[in-house]
């Protein structure tokens, strides 16, 4: 029996239902370099209007408030509308609450949904009104797929069974995903020990080694911050395609298999995933002796 004949929509589901934090920070972060730019741009344009130069400060403050004008639109109609919102899922529809206003969509109203993803990454899909408006939903909402299941319970002549399945996988294998993506941003002692410690251990043994294999004198501070920088970023390289993409892409293989298998385990493999995120260290180090290997050969010769 294949997966999609396996799965039986809830119809009782009951969820509030955010966005992803990392939306939220983004959006302060959008008007903190929105507010510098916009700065910026001023304190240049009365420094030239200081020295005498009117034309080029008004050029200058045309000019240069496009950047932050541009961020702040961008945070205040497409971030914002979407970090604040909470949608409350109940039995006949959604309750969306922002900070502006709050919209009831009703289940009973809903003509067609639209899905457009790339499998396994992201991706939205779009509930249509018969007043003709829409609402769009994205995978970086959290538990997204609440909605569609109690759509397909309630009119399953509606929802494309397979479109659906493709979407709900791809929507439960990103919230888990960030959910590790959190739980590594959590751990600040292990961060620290990654991407500055490391470095500078490798940084040290590369002097160390530059001085015992020909170097006459200890490497200078020009020489030495060279040398930390490229550690910094062949680290940050390395644990980024080790550590993290390539662990990421065979759990999250890993778990589409297990939902295809069965399409009600929606839990997480913690037994897997711990034992990916050892080999993904081992790996590291491995790559991290290589740099150090480099960084001595490059900086000697």
């Amino acid at each position: 029996m294949s997966s999609n004949n396996a799965f039986q929509a809830r119809g009782n589901l009951s969820r509030t239902l955010t966005y992803r934090p990392h939306l939220r920070a983004s959006y302060y972060g959008l008007l903190a370099f929105s507010a510098i730019g916009a700065l910026t741009v001023l304190g240049l344009a009365l420094a030239a209007y200081v020295n005498d130069n009117p034309s080029l400060a008004l050029m200058v403050g045309m000019g240069g408030a496009l950047a932050p004008l541009v961020l702040l639109i961008e945070a205040h109609f497409f971030v914002r509308p979407l970090a604040f919102v909470k949608i409350k899922v109940h039995q006949h529809g959604l309750t969306m609450e922002s900070p502006d206003k709050t919209v009831e969509v009703p289940f009973a109203d809903v003509v067609a949904i639209k899905f457009s993803h790339l499998p396994y990454v992201g991706g939205w899909f779009k509930l249509v009104m018969k007043s003709g408006e829409n609402h769009r939903f994205t995978v970086v909402l959290e538990r997204s797929e609440y909605i569609l299941e109690m759509m397909a319970a309630l009119k399953p002549e509606m929802v494309n069974t397979e479109e659906m399945m493709h979407y709900r996988r791809t929507a439960v294998l990103a919230d888990h995903s960030w959910g590790r993506v959190s739980e590594k941003l959590k751990n600040k002692t292990g961060l620290l020990l990654k991407y500055f410690v490391l470095p500078v251990l490798l940084t040290g043994l590369c002097a160390a080694g530059l001085v015992y294999y020909g170097q006459q004198e200890v490497p200078g501070m020009g020489h030495l911050a060279k040398i930390f920088i490229l550690m910094i970023s062949m680290n940050l390289a390395v644990s980024f395609l080790v550590t993290f993409s390539v662990a990421e892409f065979l759990i999250v293989t890993h778990g589409r298999d297990q939902l295809l298998a069965d399409p009600t385990n929606m839990k997480r493999d913690y037994v897997f995933e711990k034992r990916m995120e050892r080999w993904g260290h081992a790996g590291h180090w491995v790559i991290a002796i290589g740099m150090l290997i480099f960084a001595l050969l490059r900086y000697q010769y």
